[in-house]
């Protein structure tokens, strides 16, 4: 008896049993990249569509009283510590606490600020400048 014709069918059916696992294995691995891709770019429209809602104006500067007025032009309210105040292209903390609801003002005080200098307030998705 000739049994040399067994040994072609066991070579096939293993190809064919290794292209199929290998076959799943991209499909799981396809999957998973997919997704993961599909996730990080849903949550980063979502922030930039959040921060282009919060949209900060320099209403008034009371150079007096060291007083800058900021206005929430936004559709979304504005947290503490989303505004930085530079002075004269430093940073101050004076706006660290400033957090305009939205469509109102809020107040930055105790500002030191010399005459000539810039006042730049800068928000989530703009900034102001003022003079002093």
């Amino acid at each position: 008896m000739n049994k040399k014709g067994i040994t072609p069918v066991i070579s096939i059916v293993l190809l064919l049993m290794i292209t199929i696992a290998l076959i799943g294995f991209a499909f799981v691995w396809f999957t998973k990249i997919w997704n993961i891709a599909a996730e990080s770019g849903t949550q980063g429209v979502i922030g930039i569509t959040e921060s282009g809602q919060k949209s900060i104006q320099i209403e008034n500067w009371d150079s007096t009283n060291g007083l800058l007025t900021i206005k929430n032009m936004g559709t979304a309210d504005i947290s503490a510590g989303e505004i930085r105040l530079y002075i004269a292209g430093a940073s101050s903390t004076a706006c660290d606490d400033t957090a305009p609801l939205k469509g109102r003002v809020d107040d930055c005080t105790g500002i030191t600020c010399n005459p000539g200098d810039e006042l730049k307030a800068v928000g989530p998705s703009n900034y102001d400048t003022i003079s002093c």
